[in-house]
């Protein structure tokens, strides 16, 4: 997210409160939730499942 001035906005705690129980609910080995995680997450190692296939 940005906001003014081209400044990212932090996530709020709320927002992260809510996306981290839904992943916790749907099982994920890893729960992102802002742009840069995102971003770094994207990078080359890639997704949990991908560097460890044995995961369910």
């Amino acid at each position: 997210m940005k906001g003014q001035q081209g400044h990212r906005t932090p996530t709020a705690p709320a927002d992260v409160a809510r996306l981290a129980a839904d992943g916790l609910v749907q099982g994920a080995y890893e729960i992102v939730v802002d742009d840069i995680s995102h971003q770094v997450h994207a990078g080359p190692a890639g997704s949990v499942t991908a560097l460890y296939p044995q995961l369910p």
